[in-house]
């Protein structure tokens, strides 16, 4: 029983935050091999807690029902109590993951990113929505869900993907102005790793701001961009650790600014977790961008790396809403 709970602690752990990756998760072969052995042992110990607790479990009952010293305190507690622990004590073997995942995992979406500047939420189409859902990007704050804006993606061509800003959700003029974007578009070319932007200006029209170059390996990205009456910034940021991607698309890393020496620095955005039940909603916790001269949180530094993580949420969305094949 206690080797069970041990592979649950994990199974858990390691759903509700695949980042850092440990040997279980840093390859979807190994991942699958472990949450299958968990289910097999998971019944066979259910097997033999039923075989064990069931013939303990109606005797105790029994001599709950003809006890005459039924009525003193201890006995009634164990005559309520002990059906329900052997009850338990079956169920909790193989079930226990389908049990005790999406509380952990409705908590963790809720309250990962309390303590970061805002957040963000990857809305991938799913496998059954028409093709016009598009893949979205909702900003809200850390202290509120109600939604500020959204970013769209637009990948009608394999070799590249557009990012760009859909609709003010709350009121611009009542909303704190780190909060406001002024990024409008970001078009990567996915061939040559190469993307380029355009911000908003005081009359209302676009115009070009932003250009760089991205890694997807180790997703790592170079950028240079001028916000509308500030100087020119060059910055650089790169994945904190080796690997961003898991169970064959989810985004899972801390991204974190990149200095001239090759050394990491302030975090800029850590994905949480998906949503309880549906895969295709990541949260992502975002910080104040490290450059004073961005748009807080919701900057260039933070703007241009979202739009290639959905890109790539975006695959695995539909991926893990794909109805399982059926054998012939």
């Amino acid at each position: 029983m206690a080797g069970q709970a041990v592979w649950i602690y994990f199974y858990v752990k390691t759903s509700v935050h695949p980042d850092p990756r440990r040997f279980i998760n840093s390859k979807l072969v190994r991942w699958r091999a472990y949450v299958a052995f968990m289910y097999v042992f998971g019944g066979m110990y259910s097997c033999l807690n039923l075989s064990l607790w069931w013939s303990v479990a109606i005797d105790a009952i029994f001599k709950c029902k003809y006890r005459e010293e039924f009525g003193t305190r201890s006995n009634l507690l164990f005559c309520l109590l002990f059906p329900l622990f052997a009850v338990w004590m079956v169920i909790y073997p193989a079930f226990g993951p389908l049990i005790i995942l999406p509380p952990v995992q409705r908590r963790a979406f809720a309250h990962e990113c309390d303590s970061w500047a805002a957040q963000v939420v990857l809305d991938g189409r799913s496998y059954k929505d028409p093709g016009y859902v598009a893949n979205t990007a909702i900003f809200t704050t850390s202290q509120d869900t109600s939604p500020l804006f959204s970013f769209d993606l637009i990948q009608t061509d394999p070799s590249f993907a557009s990012f760009h800003f859909r609709q003010f959700d709350a009121l611009e003029s009542a909303m704190d102005s780190t909060l406001v974007p002024v990024v409008r578009s970001i078009t990567y070319d996915l061939v040559k790793q190469s993307f380029n932007g355009t911000c908003a200006i005081s009359d209302g029209s676009d115009t070009p701001c932003l250009n760089g170059s991205f890694d997807l390996v180790d997703f790592a990205l170079n950028l240079n961009y001028t916000l509308p009456g500030r100087s020119n910034v060059e910055s650089r940021s790169r994945s904190e650790l080796p690997g961003w991607k898991v169970y064959g698309g989810l985004p899972t890393f801390t991204l974190r600014s990149l200095g001239l020496d090759g050394m990491l620095g302030e975090p800029v955005l850590k994905t949480a977790t998906t949503a309880a039940g549906d895969c295709t909603r990541l949260k992502v916790c975002l910080a104040s961008s490290p450059d004073t001269n961005a748009n807080g949180p919701v900057g260039p530094d933070t703007l241009v790396p979202l739009g290639l993580m959905l890109a790539s949420h975006a695959n695995y969305s539909l991926e893990c809403t794909k109805p399982p094949k059926r054998k012939k």
